[in-house]
């Protein structure tokens, strides 16, 4: 299989830039929660919104994968070796989403009777949900991101 002959892949970016997405977004995302959960004057909006925003600059990187120039897209639009390194990364990814589901399953099991802390508020559970969303969305991409080398 050969790529597509109307297909343009993007440079490549450097492991540095695209490992900094892949940190900004995570980070951030944790960040906003938890700068979402000390609301409780209407000036503490001014510390979400831009971490809001800098978390979705960095979403938006690792959702659009052309913007990395990574191995990422659909299969006519890949050659051969990066179908091979999008679908392994594809593979850890899911491997690794399926370990945090079993492990959180585990842990909520647990967790209700041993009085561990579990998401019990809308505001818990909402960022549980986008947060479990996000991750689910943008895993493999970052993967990829994280460990194809530079070119």
């Amino acid at each position: 299989m050969t790529t597509h002959p109307s297909v343009r892949h993007a440079p490549l970016l450097p492991l540095a830039q695209r490992r900094i997405r892949v940190v900004a977004t995570y980070l951030g995302f944790l960040a906003m929660t938890l700068a979402w959960s000390f609301i409780d004057q209407p000036w503490h909006w001014l510390l979400v919104v831009p971490l809001g925003l800098l978390t979705l600059l960095a979403f938006s990187g690792l959702v659009q994968p052309r913007k990395l120039g990574t191995s990422d897209g659909a299969d006519q639009e890949l050659d051969e070796r990066q179908l091979q390194v999008r679908n392994v990364g594809y593979l850890n990814a899911y491997r690794g989403l399926g370990f945090l589901v079993v492990l959180f399953a585990l842990y909520y099991y647990i967790a209700g009777d041993a009085g561990w802390w579990l998401p019990t508020t809308e505001l818990e559970r909402t960022a549980f949900f986008w947060g479990t969303w996000g991750v689910a969305l943008t895993l493999p991409t970052a993967i990829l991101a994280w460990t194809e080398p530079d070119s």
